[in-house]
């Protein structure tokens, strides 16, 4: 009997082909937003951020003035082709340094908008999440002994008690087994550096205390091919 051909998998030469034709969209999708399009490229770090906060961003963006803006993050070395990343491949003035300043977690955002708008756009963004290992407690978390932990079901007592949450079940309900002069658990205290147990642990128990930010880091204006790194998002960016 033949072989359907939507159950064939895909051989590795086929994997690469679309691997390349992605890359090559990008790409294409990065040079249709150069000038005249959009007269200004900005880099911007992104750090360890959530889909959500990525989103609310986007949506920001696109409120700026002149037509909102393009962001795109991905593979640096790939952005860095579509710039070009030598003064003889690159598609403007100075986009070379542009190309060379995307290391890390960052990333591309064209606009038409003032530079003093895109500065109040970085400055006044800011969504909270939750913690990841290695980040700093921003405050004592305790939780009572003699309460019932609201809102979350008995099933996720083995998980918790793994967390070094000791929590036992009654009437349906999770609480806290310790002794009786003690009257509450401390899932973390302010300063601590969290590890990944406690992160876990706040999540479960919807406790967001980090802060995700994105951060300028450099921009190029097509006016004058200028190209110029950021110190701080609190840097003068040239505002017009």
């Amino acid at each position: 009997m033949p072989r359907s051909k939507r159950s064939r998998l895909l051989g590795p030469q086929s994997t690469r082909t679309k691997t390349r034709k992605e890359k090559a969209k990008l790409i294409d999708l990065v040079r249709s937003c150069l000038p005249p399009k959009y007269r200004q490229i900005y880099v911007f770090e992104y750090g360890d951020i959530g889909n959500q906060t990525l989103k609310a961003f986007r949506e920001q963006v696109k409120q700026l003035p002149e037509g909102g803006g393009r962001l795109f993050l991905g593979s640096n070395k790939v952005l860095q082709v579509a710039l070009g990343r030598t003064p003889e491949e690159a598609y403007g003035p100075d986009l070379d340094l542009v190309a060379t300043n995307l290391r890390g977690k960052r990333g591309l955002l064209f606009s038409n908008a003032t530079c003093s708008e895109i500065r109040h756009l970085f400055s006044t963004f800011h969504r909270s999440e939750y913690a990841h290992a290695g980040d700093i407690a921003s405050r004592d978390v305790l939780l009572p002994v003699d309460e019932p932990l609201e809102g979350l079901p008995a099933a996720a007592a083995p998980k918790l008690r793994e967390l070094g949450l000791p929590v036992g079940v009654r009437g349906g309900r999770l609480f806290l087994e310790m002794s009786a002069s003690e009257k509450h658990f401390c899932a973390c205290s302010k300063g601590d550096r969290l590890s990944a147990e406690q992160c876990a642990l706040l999540r479960i128990l919807g406790i967001r205390m980090a802060v995700a930010r994105l951060y300028l880091r450099s921009y190029w204006d097509a006016e004058t091919g200028k190209f110029e790194e950021v110190a701080d998002q609190e840097t003068n960016l040239g505002v017009k």
